[in-house]
């Protein structure tokens, strides 16, 4: 750890290693690269402020000052509502979506002489309160850097939100969402192991922490204003410790046969 590069009570400590590990099933079970491998094809989005008027199965309809009209829906979205965190597909997350006010990142397609607009990504209320649905490609378009190691990232942060689906967290350069699966094994100090959705409830708002992970997609400013993170942490086999509680787990992590 003490070779991890810290950028104190800031958003990472980096080491950049050759690979990156998979990313937490529960937001891309088939892994990141070929998720976030779609973003060339689409042209940097546009945020607007919205007010979503219809549902429907393959669309959202909203208004706005900007343009106003039917936006593509179908395929794959990642999402945070409430509590919950997970990976679906459009039919399964769709009525979550509610009519009213929103923030939209939209981008414009041509397909033959038509113009095509395509929702990227949409957030209805604050993060841990209501709900944010982004394309995995929509990550990698707004991405400014991948940081990945195979030993340590460490950071420091204040706990904003904590479930057994993830964290939100933040930092001096801003917040942080931190991917959790709800039966990952973790040791707890003291008191021997348990699953995450076990632990959860012991990080709570405010509390300082520091998370050591493999893990940091530093998104763009722009992204972050309008989506509500900064950054997208996951890939854990070291420690969370809460310097508030000293409240500490480390990741339990089985040996393959032979080691």
């Amino acid at each position: 750890m003490r070779r991890a590069v810290i950028l104190a009570v800031a958003l990472a400590a980096i080491i950049v290693a050759a690979t990156a590990p998979a990313m937490a099933a529960a937001w891309a079970p088939t892994g990141i690269a070929e998720d976030l491998g779609y973003s060339r094809k689409f042209p940097r989005p546009r945020f607007l402020s919205v007010n979503v008027t219809e549902v429907g199965d393959s669309y959202v309809a909203v208004e706005s000052d900007a343009l106003s009209g039917k936006l593509v829906a179908l395929g794959t979205w990642l999402y945070v509502h409430g509590a919950e965190a997970g990976r679906a597909r459009w039919a399964e997350i769709k009525d979550r979506v509610s009519t009213g006010p929103a923030v939209a990142a939209v981008v414009e397609v041509e397909r033959g002489d038509k113009r095509v607009l395509v929702l990227a990504g949409l957030r209805q209320g604050e993060i841990g309160e209501g709900l944010l649905i982004v394309r995995p490609w929509l990550l990698r378009r707004c991405a400014e850097r991948l940081l990945s190691t195979r030993h340590y990232l460490g950071i420091y942060a204040n706990v904003t939100v904590s479930t057994s689906h993830y964290m939100l967290v933040e930092t001096r350069a801003g917040a942080a969402l931190a991917i959790l699966q709800p039966g990952s094994k973790w040791y707890v100090a003291g008191r021997g192991e348990a699953t995450w959705s076990e632990v959860a409830g012991e990080f709570r708002k405010g509390d300082l922490i520091r998370i050591f992970c493999h893990n940091v997609l530093i998104l763009s400013d722009e992204f972050a204003e309008h989506m509500g993170f900064k950054a997208l942490i996951w890939g854990y086999s070291g420690a969370i410790i809460n310097l508030t509680t000293g409240t500490t787990v480390c990741k339990f992590v089985e040996k393959t046969a032979g080691a």
